[in-house]
């Protein structure tokens, strides 16, 4: 998968809550790694809030990602 196939996604934190979409992908440039994903927050229609959220928190990723902690 690339970085931007991310781009979108839903992202569901451990307790099966929505949390929102990612809005980018963070990625060392010396390795090539992704350190990163940040989430537009579902905080309402016009809320820009946003939270970076380490890679390693990324549970599984299929039709969304899932992370290993509550948000």
């Amino acid at each position: 998968m690339e970085a931007n196939d991310f781009i979108g996604m839903n992202v569901v934190d451990a307790s099966g809550q929505n949390i929102g979409k990612v809005d980018d992908v963070d990625i060392d440039e010396s390795t090539g790694i992704a350190e990163d994903i940040v989430v537009k927050l579902d905080d309402g229609l016009f809320s820009k809030s946003k939270e970076k959220i380490k890679f390693s928190a990324v549970d599984n990723v299929k039709d969304v990602i899932l992370l290993n902690i509550k948000i």
